[in-house]
């Protein structure tokens, strides 16, 4: 039997081209346009909110080593991943042991994209509204609560940085617009919220409770690293949005 290859012809040359604008218009188009309304929100043009977290995004992965503890934890020689998680805990796979038979120092790194940018552009937007009257008092009531929230939420699994839901620092940064008194310092306040809650509650704080120190036993912890980036940027564009 032969068989005989037909082209779809002019209609899927349409259906593709539809195909690849749907793309755009969900990929780039629609980013383009949230974070535009996010940066008039937070008192930026738009082009410079897009440049802001753009350039998170690409300097996500840029970390710079601050400090090497005398504290020796277990080398790491095989990251666990979530979905081997799932399996091992259904049963689906052995418990294979992550760790190497070597201890090394305890080392802390901060990410540019998650981290300094961030707080950079918090302590910029703090300082456009801290003339305000009680603008500072509330934006700090607002990072207090949304540490103490993050904190609480943390998650701890041996041998990994401390885990944050990823939705977290945008709801934190939506309640604290909705919660503060109209005002013009709230973008600021809500930014700061989405910003410190996740670095101090999933960050600082987990290593300054003694109880909760010892759970932190990653060989290499990163503050503002991948367990929290998508949930400040996130927060971030929430911030502008609800503003």
């Amino acid at each position: 039997m032969r068989f005989v290859y037909h082209s779809g012809g002019p209609g899927s040359f349409i259906a593709f081209f539809l195909f690849v604008a749907l793309l755009f218009l969900l990929f780039v188009v629609l980013p383009a346009n949230i974070a535009a309304h996010a940066a008039e929100g937070l008192g930026l043009t738009p082009l410079q909110g897009i440049v802001l977290l753009v350039a998170m995004v690409l300097t996500r992965g840029l970390e710079f080593t601050v400090y090497r503890s005398e504290r020796l934890v277990r080398e790491v020689i095989r990251p666990e991943t979530p979905f081997a998680e799932l399996l091992r805990t259904r049963g689906m796979a052995g418990a294979e042991s992550i760790y190497g038979e070597e201890l090394v120092p305890q080392t802390f790194a901060v990410a540019l994209g998650g981290l300094i940018l961030p707080l950079v552009m918090s302590a910029v937007f703090l300082f456009r509204v801290a003339h305000l009257p009680n603008a500072l008092a509330w934006a700090g009531l607002a990072v207090v609560v949304s540490s103490a929230v993050c904190f609480a939420a943390t998650t701890y699994r041996g041998g990994m940085p401390p885990k944050l839901p990823v939705f977290l620092p945008p709801v934190c940064a939506g309640l604290t617009a909705v919660m503060l008194p109209h005002a013009e310092f709230t973008a600021a306040a809500s930014f700061a919220a989405a910003v410190f809650g996740p670095i101090v509650g999933n960050g600082f704080l987990p290593l300054a409770v003694p109880r909760m120190r010892g759970r932190v036993d990653t060989p290499y912890l990163v503050f503002g690293g991948p367990q929290v980036f998508w949930g400040i940027f996130f927060g971030c564009v929430v911030a502008g949005l609800v503003a």
